[in-house]
């Protein structure tokens, strides 16, 4: 899948996550704006997922691909053998990015960046790259990434010239145009764009 049915799916996970579960949550665990017998990294991460920044999500989902892209492209084609999967598409990412984000623990609003993570991850899994581990888990399994086979202008023309082959990207796409009329309809749009809120 590419990253337009990727951000889209990930995005109607969420929405369907904070319609269900995330509510639960904030009904039932959290009182007086803290879940009760919870501290420090385990409470923050609550707090972020309880109340999602949709931006840092769709952020975080759209990430692996904006790194792999221009470097499997034209940064260091050759660095990666032309692989549009590989620096970005590694599990040891999410590992850092949330690591980094524990460390700056008191930063307050670094918390919502758990969100970023949460997308990253989640693009990590729709790419499926279980199937995929000397990428999805470089360095572990040797320092090369396996032969790329998608130049540019073949990935250009499968991706902008024709309609999307795939059916999780088609759905990917329908599901962001849904989240953008839903939004312009309510006139939310700015909430969401200065929030991350829907």
């Amino acid at each position: 899948m590419d990253f337009l049915g990727t951000v889209g799916l990930i995005l109607l996970l969420a929405l369907a996550a904070d319609a269900t579960v995330l509510r639960w949550i904030r009904g039932r665990v959290w009182q007086a704006g803290r879940p009760p017998g919870s501290s420090g990294v385990w409470r923050q991460w609550l707090s972020a997922v309880s109340r999602p920044d949709y931006r840092l999500l769709a952020a975080g989902a759209f990430l692996p691909d904006l790194i792999d892209k221009p470097i499997g492209f034209w940064i260091a084609p050759d660095l990666v053998n032309g692989a549009l999967r590989s620096f970005g598409h590694r599990i040891t990412g999410v590992l850092v990015m949330t690591l980094f984000i524990v460390a700056l623990w008191p930063g307050g609003r670094l918390r919502s960046l758990f969100v970023l993570a949460a997308g990253f991850g989640a693009h990590l899994l729709s790419d499926a790259m279980w199937r995929q581990p000397r990428v999805a888990l470089w360095p572990f399994l040797g320092v090369e990434f396996p032969e790329g086979d998608s130049p540019f202008q073949f990935w250009l023309n499968r991706h902008f010239q024709t309609p999307p082959r795939d059916a999780a990207e088609f759905a990917g796409i329908a599901v962001l145009l849904a989240f953008f009329v839903y939004l312009a309809a309510r006139k939310r749009i700015s909430v969401f764009l200065r929030e991350g809120t829907v």
